[in-house]
């Protein structure tokens, strides 16, 4: 008999700490069923967050480049425009010292006709006297030379210069090369300037260097600068 209750003791008290044990089990899977769906809410949260913040980035990206399209498009714009407007101050160079030299042909032309009428006038008058002859060729001389000028001439050191860009008052040398720079104080800045042996310029630049009756001539390259090099000329500020 008492061993009968030794063993229902013995198989009592194990089914208790089964039981026991089940319950600590049963308890730590609600634990850990709670953990987990916490877990599963806090990736959804951040699962959701995170294609917010993708979402905000994909719209700055196409925002930003909105803004690079019309910036673009911007730049092309001001670019064309500043185009057309060298363009427009390239061509009325172009033609205004087309005009001018046109007008100095002409000029030319009339003073050579007038100089050759004066000769034969004087030609004519020599037969009766040597004198009068001679003081209406220094009259004829003298008229050719002020019709000739068709201004104001100076004599000044001129030295060459090759080098390409936009000067002081926007003339692009690489399309309009005739051109000389100045003191403005002394030749105005657009005057158009009759130099022996290079042309009809116009004044378009200036230099730090440039004081008083000193201009540099401008050349599309370095030999054709080194061949003038550096002259004492008289020059023809047109009027």
């Amino acid at each position: 008999m008492i061993t009968r209750l030794t063993n229902l003791n013995v198989v009592l008290t194990a089914e208790a700490d089964q039981a026991k044990s089940l319950i600590e089990k049963e308890d730590s899977l609600k634990t850990m069923k709670v953990k987990l769906e916490e877990t599963q809410e806090s990736l959804v949260k951040n699962q959701n967050d995170y294609q917010g913040q993708v979402d905000s980035l994909q719209s700055s990206i196409s925002s930003l480049k909105d803004k690079i399209s019309s910036n673009k498009q911007l730049l092309s714009e001001m670019q064309e425009k500043a185009a057309a407007e060298q363009k427009a101050r390239d061509e009325a160079l172009a033609k205004s010292v087309a005009e001018v030299k046109a007008k100095a042909e002409q000029e030319k032309a009339k003073t050579s006709s007038s100089s050759s009428s004066t000769q034969n006038s004087s030609s004519s008058s020599s037969q009766s006297s040597q004198a009068s002859s001679d003081k209406g060729t220094d009259g004829a001389n003298n008229g050719s030379s002020t019709t000739t000028s068709g201004g104001r001439t100076l004599n000044v050191e001129a030295t060459a210069y090759a080098l390409n860009g936009i000067t002081a008052t926007g003339i692009d040398l690489s399309k309009n090369p005739i051109c000389i720079a100045v003191d403005p104080s002394v030749i105005p800045l657009n005057s158009l300037v009759e130099v022996p042996g290079y042309g009809i310029a116009i004044a378009g630049d200036t230099g730090g260097a440039i004081i008083g009756n000193i201009i540099d001539v401008h050349f599309p390259t370095n030999d054709q600068a080194i061949a003038w090099g550096r002259k004492n000329i008289q020059i023809t500020v047109l009027s």
